[in-house]
């Protein structure tokens, strides 16, 4: 087994084994994860591909499989679906032992906020990966002013995608110190966190926002 593949392996170790718990009953969600995983995981995919065209980033390809997708190793394809089938679980975690509360917010705060990521796109349109993570978190403040079933209201919301910066930094710590993927500096700002890319805490944040956005939305409407 590849490098990459087995840090996906390791991940998804935990969340697999308490899908069928029976008091989590995670199990019972798998059509919106699914559902909402595939969508983001598309535009995902998508992103990957171009940024790999323009050598934005690429991999390390002694640390993964020979096998590619659409120029991508199958590793790749898969984090977008095994990350995010774990952040939705952690997501479901904190809803089960801690009881919701809604927050007073108001949607309009989002839209100052995101005014202001699609402006920064100009300042450092030279750099695609800093560019590109602007631009979607611009569009995912967006997303969340739209969206009528208030999630951004939900304290539950907000502490997932804060607990998940957890994993995150443990499995990017790896991806990134082996190292699995290689980031061309002349294509983001070149600040890291000792071997992160700042911007992949913006990445993070938009990947596991939307998944929970549109999660939350087919769950909400039992589609």
């Amino acid at each position: 087994m590849s490098t990459y593949g087995l840090i996906l392996l390791i991940s998804f170790i935990i969340p697999l084994i308490f899908t069928f718990d029976k008091n989590l009953k995670f199990h019972t969600q798998l059509k919106f994860v699914l559902k909402s995983i595939s969508i983001v995981a598309l535009i995902f995919i998508i992103w990957d591909i171009v940024a790999v065209k323009y050598n934005v980033w690429d991999f390390n390809h002694t640390r993964v499989s020979g096998f590619k997708i659409l120029g991508l190793p199958i590793e790749e394809i898969l984090f977008f679906f095994i990350i995010p089938y774990n952040l939705i679980f952690i997501y479901e975690v904190i809803n089960y032992y801690l009881d919701d509360v809604e927050l007073e917010f108001s949607s309009l705060f989002f839209v100052p906020i995101g005014l202001i990521f699609f402006a920064l796109t100009a300042v450092v349109f030279e750099k695609f990966y800093t560019t590109s993570v602007f631009l979607a978190a611009g569009i995912f403040n967006y997303l969340l002013f739209l969206d009528s079933k208030r999630i951004y209201a939900s304290r539950n919301f907000w502490l997932s995608l804060i607990i998940t910066f957890i994993p995150f930094l443990i499995v990017n710590f790896f991806l990134t110190s082996i190292p699995v993927v290689f980031y061309n500096d002349a294509q983001n700002l070149g600040l890291r966190f000792v071997t992160i890319p700042i911007e992949d805490f913006l990445y993070s944040l938009v990947l596991t926002g939307s998944n929970y956005l549109i999660y939350n939305y087919f769950k909400s409407n039992g589609k």
